[in-house]
């Protein structure tokens, strides 16, 4: 038995992927949660980017689903290139400053992943991302 692993939340601003720490095989589907740290008390997280880039002869992207506190991001999305982009500038309505301020975990997207190939293989690298604003 191998020790789990341990991954430290965000203790400043910044956007952080969480990814499974268990093998997957084809035909597994996994989630990847997208959180923000909103940063210091103060300040609301009112808008935020993000590109994430997958290997599509291993995954494909099944669904995304963005925090319901924000105005519907505007996406590009690519499945045969392995991308997607997605940026929001503001809150719904009904959503208030405290709702976005103090944040440690913000749940912001979760990508929905299909594994489709790679059989008998290791699969390493398969998936990364960058912050484009927040």
């Amino acid at each position: 038995m191998a020790a789990a692993l341990s991954h430290a939340g965000l203790s400043a601003a910044g956007m952080i992927a969480t990814l499974p720490q268990s093998p997957l095989f084809v035909d597994d589907e996994f989630e990847v949660a997208i959180h923000a740290h909103t940063g210091p008390a103060a300040f609301a997280l009112k808008g935020w980017g993000f590109f994430v880039r997958y290997t599509v002869s291993v995954l494909s992207l099944r669904s995304v689903t963005f925090s319901a506190v924000y105005q519907t991001p505007t996406t590009a999305q690519d499945n045969s290139a392995g991308t997607i982009d997605a940026v929001t500038t503001g809150l719904v309505p009904s959503a208030s400053n405290s709702d976005v301020q103090g944040r440690a975990s913000l749940l912001v997207a979760t990508l929905r992943f299909l594994v489709v190939g790679g059989a008998g293989q290791t699969a390493s690298n398969v998936i990364s991302g960058t912050v484009g604003s927040m």
